[in-house]
């Protein structure tokens, strides 16, 4: 049903309230089991993990040129429970000019998956109070620049806004590249070391890059992202997240498709510094997906106890469903 995060926010069916108001809804149920091998003892260790997530869309556009959208989303795992606004947005439209402001997720990285786990390099998701103006090209081209609230643990010289720029382009029928910028990670939700006295974190750039090549019978995604400098002392290791991924799909039948992933990361805490595996995803109808996946990691792994394990065998499966 969808292949990116964005995608995602805009999986679930679409029912139209009346002339100008348009309704979705979208339900995802996720298991995740992982047994670890840890480095002192050699012992295993297993861990399960059972998600929800349920996310309510409203898009309102009383007039051509103008839409307000917003996207509700509870979520609750085994260390998790959360609910509220994951996107308010404002956006208006002026022929190939979209401005858009509020609550968003910004345009830094696209985070290519079609695994029930998500890949490594989506620490860098970012979501924000902002705003973006972007422009579209006749060919499917794009470029884009940002401005949002950076969190205030991470402010430098006093100022507390970030900004960005993002590009996409068509290089072909069959290929697509782009890349974006982004001048503070602050808002990044996983991989960034906690920022307290007496070193607090700095201010830390980062970009990414993508590739996308293919046609109806296989998709060949790359992507990287990185820090640009340590968040403490220069050089210190454990400072500096970075990741990248690699994923090659193939689509047998309009309803099945088979991927395959090889990912890495260096500085992203707990992570392995590599994995791979594959995944199974089955369309069973228009609204319904589930996918399978299986990963082997290793590196400098963390169970959820915290304790070091030098590999990983991880089994996920996931169920969506848009209303």
């Amino acid at each position: 049903m969808y292949s990116t995060p964005a995608e995602r926010r805009d999986a679930g069916t679409k029912h139209p309230l009346g002339e100008y108001v348009t309704v979705t809804a979208f339900a995802e149920f996720e298991y995740i089991g992982e047994r670890f091998r840890l480095t002192e003892t050699s012992s295993r260790v297993r861990d399960n993990n059972f998600g929800l997530t349920l996310q309510a869309g409203l898009v309102a556009k009383p007039v051509p040129w103008l839409a307000l959208e917003v996207v509700y989303e509870f979520a609750k795992d085994r260390q998790t429970h959360r609910h509220g606004f994951e996107e308010a947005i404002a956006k208006a439209t002026f022929e190939r000019f979209d401005v858009e402001a509020g609550t968003l997720f910004l345009p830094f990285g696209v985070f290519f998956n079609r695994f029930a786990t998500a890949p490594l390099l989506e620490f860098g998701e970012t979501r924000a109070r902002g705003a973006v103006l972007s422009y579209d090209s006749d060919r499917g081209s794009n470029v884009g620049a940002f401005t949002y609230k950076v969190d205030s643990d991470v402010r430098a010289n006093g100022r507390n806004l970030g900004w960005g720029l993002a590009m996409e382009a068509v290089a072909s029928p069959a290929l697509r590249v782009g890349a974006s910028y982004l001048s503070s990670l602050a808002y990044a939700p996983q991989g960034t070391p906690a920022c307290t006295a007496p070193d607090p974190c700095r201010r830390v750039g980062a970009v990414s890059a993508f590739a996308v090549i293919g046609n109806d019978e296989i998709e060949v995604t790359a992507e990287i992202l990185t820090a640009l400098r340590s968040y403490t002392n220069p050089g210190q290791a454990g400072t500096r997240p970075r990741a990248w991924n690699v994923e090659v799909a193939l689509f047998p039948v309009n309803e099945v498709s088979l991927a395959f992933r090889v990912e890495g990361s260096t500085d992203l805490t707990g992570a392995p510094g590599h994995r791979a595996g594959a995944a199974f995803s089955w369309r069973a109808a228009r609204n319904v997906s589930f996918t399978v996946d299986y990963l082997h990691g290793r590196g400098n792994i963390e169970d959820p106890e915290g304790a070091a394990a030098d590999r990983s065998n991880r089994i996920g499966a996931q169920l969506n469903i848009g209303f």
